[in-house]
């Protein structure tokens, strides 16, 4: 009886990735974790884009955590198939100060955007590339993330790092307000594609 239990456990902790949106709000942190970066790297850990077809098709997403025994930051590391399972962690003696912790109420709320189709990282890609994407077969999608910006008024976002393929090598970032359903195309622009705290550092 005792080892079946072992092997149940496991086979809970290790559930294959279907939604990554859905396993980052199941696993994250109430009051700790501010935001979520979902991207690929290969066996380099080097940036690559995304299948825009699917967002949910990526090899990695990190989450950046508030430190609850000392002021900085901590970042952790998810790989797929595993997205439930902590891979890695680094901690930072910064502070991330551009979004909120999120509470169990904000989690909850990620969770029901992950299972309603039009407010799926994937369907708000789709229309952001044809609101902001002149040339969308040449549109090169390298993250996108979940956080609750720190700004008023608060809303629940995803932001979108993009670039043209035949452009240089910086990237754009658009923005998704999920509680406003509002787009902003040019948030950002001239930066870098590759997300945040990479794992080479660890």
């Amino acid at each position: 009886m005792k080892k079946y239990y072992i092997i149940l456990v496991t086979q809970l902790i290790n559930i294959i990735s279907e939604n990554v949106v859905l396993d980052f709000a199941q696993t994250a942190q109430p009051n700790i974790t501010k935001l979520a970066f979902f991207y690929n790297v290969d066996v380099n850990n080097k940036s690559f884009p995304i299948n825009q077809s699917d967002l949910n098709t990526v090899t990695s997403y990190l989450t950046i955590n508030e430190d609850s025994t000392k002021e900085g930051t901590v970042i952790k590391y998810y790989k797929y198939p595993y997205f439930r399972t902590q891979y890695n962690s680094k901690y930072y003696n910064t502070s991330w100060i551009g979004a909120h912790c999120m509470n169990e109420k904000v989690l909850e709320q990620w969770i029901k955007y992950s299972q309603s189709e039009i407010k799926t990282p994937t369907f708000v890609w789709k229309f952001i590339k044809k609101e902001c994407s002149g040339t969308s077969n040449t549109t090169l999608l390298y993250d996108y993330s979940t956080l609750l910006p720190a700004s008023i008024p608060s809303t629940f976002m995803y932001v979108f790092t993009w670039k043209e393929k035949y452009n240089d090598h910086k990237c754009i970032q658009s923005t998704f307000s999920l509680t406003y359903d509002k787009i902003v195309c040019y948030a950002f622009q001239g930066i870098d594609c590759s997300p945040p705290f990479s794992i080479n550092s660890i």
